[in-house]
């Protein structure tokens, strides 16, 4: 049984209560939030306010906000135990001077509407010591999924390309479906375009399979999108990525 304490109210943190709760080879024993109001009914009654009264556990996983980790973690001192963070941008040093730290971060975007499958969430992990790293690869395997070792520069990477392929595409995809709205389309029409476009994404790593009019640098029909879009906030991004598209496929026209 691997016990666990949670620090956190917001999503990854009620994610990870909810991941854990549900699984008997884990025991959380405590959630600590700001407040009593903050912690509701998702805490299941063990919710405290009070970093003293957290009880010894194995892992303590601090899951709040990057610019509070280091704060957090000053008011854990006492703690023995395996102290982490869920960060993919942080540094472990951010865990000092707690004596055993490391990183347990879900390479996965989270929504209380529709909880990610736990085989859905690799975890990127990092320790300072060996038995830690094996403490929490135990963790990621008992929660269904696996575990990858990367250190600072390597996770703050990892992150970077999450926010590139997650945040940007769910950016300009609600964007678009937006705009459709106020053109009165029917945005439902793409979607089976969005799920093949998706599949192939993820099989073609070169840019092989990329079509479209920037790919053949078909400019007169560039120009009408730019055009329909007029001042609208797309046309800039529409612009930018059709820059992209062009130099890196310049070669085979």
């Amino acid at each position: 049984m691997i016990t666990t304490n949670i620090i956190g109210t917001g999503r990854v943190a009620q994610t990870l209560f909810g991941l854990m709760e549900a699984n008997t080879s884990i025991s959380v024993l405590g959630v600590l939030g700001r407040s009593r109001d903050s912690l509701g009914d998702w805490s299941r009654g063990k919710g405290i306010a009070d970093p003293a009264q957290l009880r010894p556990a194995m892992v303590h996983i601090i899951a709040v906000s990057d610019s509070s980790i280091a704060e957090v973690a000053q008011q854990l001192t006492h703690l023995s135990g395996l102290l982490v963070h869920t960060s993919g941008t942080t540094s472990i040093e951010k865990l000092r001077p707690h004596g055993r730290i490391g990183v347990f971060y879900p390479l996965q975007t989270f929504s209380l509407d529709a909880p990610a499958q736990p085989d859905q969430i690799p975890w990127i992990i990092d320790a300072q010591h060996q038995e830690d790293l094996s403490l929490l690869t135990a963790l990621a395997e008992v929660l269904g999924s696996s575990a990858t070792h990367l250190n600072d520069l390597k996770r703050k990477e990892m992150h970077l390309a999450a926010v590139m392929i997650n945040n940007f595409t769910h950016h300009i995809w609600s964007m678009t479906q937006a705009w459709v709205a106020q053109s009165s389309g029917d945005f439902a029409l793409l979607h089976p375009l969005a799920k093949k476009t998706l599949d192939i994404a993820l099989q073609d790593s070169t840019g092989h399979q990329q079509t479209g009019p920037a790919r053949r640098n078909d400019r007169s029909t560039l120009e009408q999108h730019l055009a329909l879009l007029g001042d609208h906030p797309l046309a800039q991004i529409y612009q930018t990525m059709t820059e992209s598209i062009v130099q890196r496929h310049e070669k085979e026209l």
